[in-house]
C-alpha cells in the first residue's frame, strides 16, 4: 500500500543527488581539465626571452607586458618569471630580454635561463636584426634558437610571436617579409611534435601603439599582453601545459653534441667560448608548485649582467653604434617564486580534493538508496 510512495520518494531523493553531483562539478568547470586551463593547477615558470622589448624599455613602469600579463594568469592560477635580468617595478621583474640583442645574441644569453627549465617560454627575436639590415638568415637563426629551447627544455609550450611594427618605412618592411617565416617555422615545428604556437602580434600592436621607432607604449605592452595571454589559453585547450621540471641542471646538459650541432656550428662553439670564459655562481631556484628550493651551480657567461637603468631616450636605438647594452652591473640573481604563488597553489589542490570528496561521497548516498 505504501510502497508506490516510498519507491517515488527514493526516485526523487535519486534525481536530487545526481542533480546537486552536477552541480558540483560544474561549480569549476576548469578543475575537470587542470591542463586546460591558464595557469590553474599546472604552475607556470615563465621565462620571457627576447630583447629590449621583453626587457620592457620605453614603458612607463618599466614592466612591458610583463606585469600586464602576469596579473591575467594569477586571476586563476600561480605563475612565476624566470631569467638573469630585472626590469621594471614589479616585484617578480624577472626576465631574459637584452636591449640591443640580436637573434644569436639572444641565443647566447638564453642558455643560463634555460637551465632553469621554465614549463613557457615566451620568445620574440629578431627586431634588431631587421633594424641592423641582419635580415639574411634571420629565419635560420630563429629556427636554431627555437631547436635550442626545445631541446634544453623539451616538455615547455614555447610561444614563438611575430614582430611587432617598426615606425620607419624600411625597417617595416624587413620586419614584413620576416614575420611569415616565423609563423611558418612555428607550424613545422609543431609538425614534428614541439609544443610550439605563433602568436600574431601585428594583429594585437599597431604603429599607431609605439612610443619610438621600434618599442611600443604603455597601451602597446597592454595589448602584446593580451596577445600573449591569447596564445597561453590556445595551448591550454590543447593540454600542451604541463608542471615545470624540478631539476635544475648544468649549463652543459642541455642535451648530446651531436643534437646540438644540429642547431648550428657557429653558434655552438659560440657558446663554448662564453661559458670558457665564465665565472663559478650558485643560483637558488624555488618552484611554487611544490614550495622546495633546489640549488644549482651554472656557469655565467661575462655578458650575462643587469642593466641598472632603462636608456633615458629613444635615440638609444636610432643609429647601429647606440645598440650597446646600458651600463650594467653583473648579478646572480634568478627568480624566487613568491609565498603568495604557492599558497596559491596549495589552495588550489585542497578545492580540487574537496570537489572529488563531496562528488564520491554523493555517489555513495546514491547507491545506498
Amino acid at each position: 500500500m505504501h510502497v508506490l510512495p516510498s519507491l517515488r520518494s527514493v526516485i526523487i531523493i535519486r534525481i536530487s543527488i545526481l542533480v546537486i553531483a552536477t552541480s558540483v562539478l560544474a561549480a569549476d568547470s576548469n578543475a575537470t581539465l587542470p591542463s586546460g586551463s591558464v595557469g590553474q593547477f599546472v604552475p607556470l615558470k615563465i621565462l620571457p626571452l627576447g630583447n629590449s622589448i621583453t626587457y620592457g624599455y620605453q614603458s612607463t613602469d618599466g614592466n612591458g607586458y610583463r606585469k600586464h600579463l602576469l596579473d591575467k594568469i594569477t586571476t586563476n592560477g600561480t605563475a612565476q618569471y624566470i631569467g638573469s635580468v630585472r626590469s621594471g617595478n614589479m616585484t617578480d621583474n624577472h626576465n631574459e630580454g637584452h636591449p640591443g640583442a640580436t637573434i644569436t645574441q639572444i641565443s647566447a644569453f638564453s642558455v643560463i635561463s634555460l637551465a632553469l627549465r621554465p614549463n613557457l617560454i615566451l620568445l620574440m627575436a629578431g627586431t634588431n636584426d631587421m633594424n641592423l639590415n641582419f635580415s639574411l638568415g634571420a629565419p635560420e637563426r630563429l629556427a636554431n634558437l627555437v631547436d635550442m629551447c626545445s631541446i634544453a627544455c623539451p616538455d615547455a609550450l614555447i610561444l614563438l610571436a611575430k614582430l611587432t611594427p617598426a615606425g620607419t618605412a624600411d625597417v617595416e618592411a624587413r620586419i614584413q617579409q620576416f614575420n611569415p617565416s616565423v609563423a611558418s617555422l612555428a607550424t613545422s615545428r609543431e609538425q614534428k611534435g614541439m609544443k610550439i604556437l605563433a602568436v600574431d602580434m601585428p594583429n594585437f600592436v599597431t604603429p599607431a601603439d609605439l612610443k619610438d621607432e621600434l618599442h611600443p607604449n604603455d597601451i602597446g605592452y597592454a595589448k602584446m599582453a593580451d596577445a600573449w595571454y591569447q596564445g597561453i589559453q590556445q595551448a591550454a585547450s590543447r593540454g600542451w601545459l604541463t608542471p615545470p621540471m624540478d631539476r635544475i641542471g648544468p649549463l652543459g646538459d642541455i642535451g648530446p653534441a651531436s643534437v646540438l650541432s644540429s642547431t648550428g656550428a657557429g653558434f655552438l662553439e659560440s657558446t663554448k667560448t662564453l661559458m670558457a670564459s665564465s665565472s663559478s655562481s650558485t643560483f637558488t631556484l624555488m618552484n611554487s608548485s611544490i614550495a622546495t628550493t633546489a640549488a644549482s651551480n651554472v656557469s655565467i657567461p661575462a655578458p650575462f649582467s643587469v642593466p641598472t637603468s632603462a636608456p633615458a631616450s629613444s635615440s638609444f636605438f636610432s643609429t647601429p653604434s647606440a645598440l650597446a647594452v646600458p651600463t650594467q652591473i653583473s648579478t646572480p640573481s634568478v627568480a624566487v617564486a613568491s609565498q603568495a604563488a604557492t599558497s596559491a597553489a596549495n589552495s588550489s589542490g585542497r578545492r580540487w580534493d574537496y570537489l572529488n570528496t563531496s562528488f564520491f561521497a554523493l555517489a555513495g548516498l546514491y547507491i545506498l538508496l
